[in-house]
């Protein structure tokens, strides 16, 4: 920008240059759960880290209710959780959200206003896992009486979500055959697998043993 002062008795001038800079550069983000909710714990860590300097970080849930206004914080209800790193330099910001699932459901459970009306015939999925354990691949087979969206999903337990085997729309009384761990070269231990149908959770462990 220039400004200019003119001289009303003579008309000379003088002019000056300033250079305005900007800064928009936003901080950078990582986030990350401490794993599943289970029955002994009732709660995971979410972390949030920056390499940025001067930063302030909060934590918001699917509401949009600021829960913390740290890095860390500990929930025991899951949903989708927003980490936000906000530059204490020019006041840009930037945000990343993970999902917090829960890994203590009873099998065929749901909640307590579709119970009650709707007949019990009409929840129980058919559903078995086998090998499990396993030395390698693992098949996931289930069926259900009530049509609905099906995903399932697999997940290790440190909240990591290794593979959707499914999330598409189930016809009732139609078997799918899902295999985990085709081709893959998945490292021994245990993982979380959840089938979802409609508003019904299973959850429940597989087991890979080289």
């Amino acid at each position: 920008y220039t400004a200019t002062v003119t001289s009303e008795l003579n008309g000379c001038s003088i002019s000056e240059s300033v250079v305005v800079g900007f800064d928009f550069d936003q901080p950078n983000i990582a986030t990350q759960t401490s794993g599943l909710i289970n029955c002994l714990d009732g709660g995971v860590t979410l972390s949030a880290s920056s390499t940025s300097d001067n930063v302030s970080f909060s934590w918001t849930d699917e509401n949009g209710d600021i829960i913390a206004t740290e890095a860390n914080t500990v929930v025991s209800e899951p949903g989708n959780y927003t980490a936000t790193v906000t530059s204490e330099l020019n006041g840009c910001s930037i945000s990343e959200s993970v999902e917090v699932i829960s890994s203590c459901t009873d099998q065929n459970t749901r909640s307590n206003s579709l119970l009650n009306s709707i007949p019990e015939v009409e929840v129980k999925l058919d559903y078995s896992i086998y090998p499990n354990p396993s030395r390698d691949q693992v098949t996931v087979s289930f069926s259900s009486p009530k049509s609905g969206h099906a995903s399932v999903e697999v997940y290790s337990l440190t909240g990591y979500l290794v593979s959707i085997l499914m999330d598409d729309y189930l016809e009732a009384d139609t078997r799918r055959e899902l295999v985990f761990n085709k081709g893959r070269n998945l490292q021994s231990g245990v993982y979380i697998y959840i089938i979802r149908l409609n508003d019904y959770v299973i959850t429940d462990r597989i087991v890979i043993s080289k």
